[in-house]
This record gives C-alpha cells, structure tokens and sequence, in this order.
C-alpha cells in the first residue's frame, strides 16, 4: 500500500484527510511545520506523497519545508495545500503544486492519480 505523510496543524482538517485518503494509501499526519521537517529530514524512504499545509506553526512554513524536500528528495511528490494559494505562486516554478484548501475535491483528484501511478 502507498504512504502519504500529511502535515497540518488544525485538527479539523487532519481528520477530513484521514477519510478523505485513507481508502487511498496509510496515512501519517504531525501537526507542526517543526514535526514535519523533522520527520521529513528523518528520511522518506517509504513515503510516495507529502501533502503540506501552508502554515502551521510553530516551525517552517509549508514552502520552506516543500523546497527543503525537493533538495533532500528531488523525485519525491510533494504537494502544498493553502488557503492562500496566491503567496504561494512561486512554488509552481520549481514543480511545487499549489491548491487551494476549497473545494478538497481538486486535491484529492491530484492525489488519486498520483497514488494510482
């Protein structure tokens, strides 16, 4: 089975993400940008999808945790997932995709196809 590590902070949504790709893949979720870079500098070996938020202190935001991941892993898929997708633009020129957190559908949609690869 496929592995996605989620990483956001509001306990709301990481329960949406559990239901939401569960049936997909296992799913790991931390809920700080410090556990992320944490678990991300921990190594990736089994993971095929990180899906961050874009802000989720305390610690790095998820920008800065998606470029620290496409210098340590530069294949592994990541994806940065915002209600802000407009200050995140910049990610898009370096193979960052950027979502809006509404509707989860698109995101969700990206990730399917990702994990049916």
């Amino acid at each position: 089975m496929k592995r996605i590590l989620i990483a956001e902070d509001k306990e709301l949504n990481q329960r949406l993400y559990q239901s939401l790709y569960s049936p997909l893949a296992e799913v790991e979720i931390v809920s700080s940008g410090q556990e992320a870079l944490e678990r991300i500098e921990r190594g990736v070996d089994k993971l095929d999808l990180i899906v961050l938020d874009g802000s989720m202190p305390p610690g790095p935001t998820g920008d800065v945790i998606a470029r620290r991941c496409k210098e340590l892993y530069p294949t592994l898929r990541v994806v940065l997932n915002t209600s802000n997708p407009n200050d995140y633009k910049h990610l898009g020129e370096s193979g960052i995709p950027v979502f809006d957190k509404t509707p989860y559908t698109l995101l969700l949609e990206y990730v399917r196809r990702i994990l049916e690869e």
